[in-house]
């Protein structure tokens, strides 16, 4: 089995050949840490864990990776807006104001390079014309900057691929803590449960929205076999039989439908409070 069929097969519960396995890499504190206690510098650390634990080395594995992006467009300006006491304190590229030791810099907040103790200061979403007027208009599903330049060549090399294709994109509430910060957000969703349920529906459509970009609708039967625009993408995602897949795909769209004409027209009100059981199972 190549990486695809086996990740495909234990995802369905069926019978892959061996189940995969891909850790993930340490920061570079850790690393660090790992050296001190024997890693050998410049010895690949995988080798050295397949080693301890007496299996057989899994080779190199390589991602398919569409580049669409999913983050804000443009983002804020990361600067440091204050250094004190061995201490920063730094814009990052979402709009939040963090202070995190001098011994890093905001390019730490960027990925997870390693552990890095933050104190938050303020979130760029306190209000709701904060959201409106700062946050909004970053996420144009249709810019020009969220598909590569050659996303159609990317599609057309996925067609027959034999490796994983990953989609990353955080769910609601991940989401919406980067905009309004946890606290903030806790208190939002006991006091203004319709501006939640307006952000939340506001990420929900976003993905979907961005595949309708010309560009994505374009590839049309040269992202799979069966001629569905960005199959490339959604047959890993859905993990079974494109036509079912598509089936609730057109499900998706009929409400995110819905929740566009209810946004236009009111009634979040009336949407929380026959949605609220639902939210408290953790279903949004």
């Amino acid at each position: 089995m190549n990486d695809r069929e086996r990740l495909r097969e234990t995802l369905r519960f069926g019978h892959p050949d061996k189940v995969p396995l891909e850790p993930g890499g340490p920061r570079e504190s850790t690393l660090e840490v790992w050296h001190q206690q024997g890693l050998s510098e410049g010895a690949e650390w995988k080798t050295a864990l397949w080693d301890i634990l007496h299996i057989p080395a899994e080779p190199a594995r390589h991602y398919c990776d569409l580049g669409v992006t999913f983050k804000m467009i443009p983002t804020f300006e990361e600067r440091v807006l204050e250094h004190r006491d061995g201490h920063l304190v730094v814009q990052d590229w979402m709009g939040a104001v963090v202070e995190i030791s001098d011994k890093y810099d905001y390019t730490y907040l960027r990925e997870a390079k390693d552990f890095v103790t933050r104190k938050w200061h303020s979130f760029p979403v306190q209000t709701r014309t904060d959201w409106e007027e700062k946050l909004v208009w970053r996420y144009d599903p249709h810019h020009p900057e969220r598909f590569p330049a050659d996303f159609e060549e990317r599609c057309r090399r996925l067609r027959d691929r034999e490796t994983i294709l990953r989609l990353d994109l955080p769910g609601p509430f991940w989401q919406l803590r980067e905009w309004c910060g946890l606290e903030r957000l806790c208190l939002l969703m006991i006091e203004q449960p319709n501006f939640v349920q307006e952000m939340a529906e506001f990420w929900m459509d976003f993905p979907t929205d961005a595949w309708t970009h010309p560009r994505a609708c374009r590839v049309g039967s040269g992202a799979d076999q069966r001629g569905h625009g960005l199959q490339a993408a959604r047959h890993d995602l859905a993990q079974n039989d494109p036509a079912l897949f598509d089936a609730r795909l057109e499900k998706v769209d009929r409400r995110a439908q819905g929740r566009r004409l209810r946004r236009r027209h009111g009634g979040f009100g009336r949407l929380y409070r026959r949605t609220a059981p639902t939210l408290d199972r953790g279903r949004l």
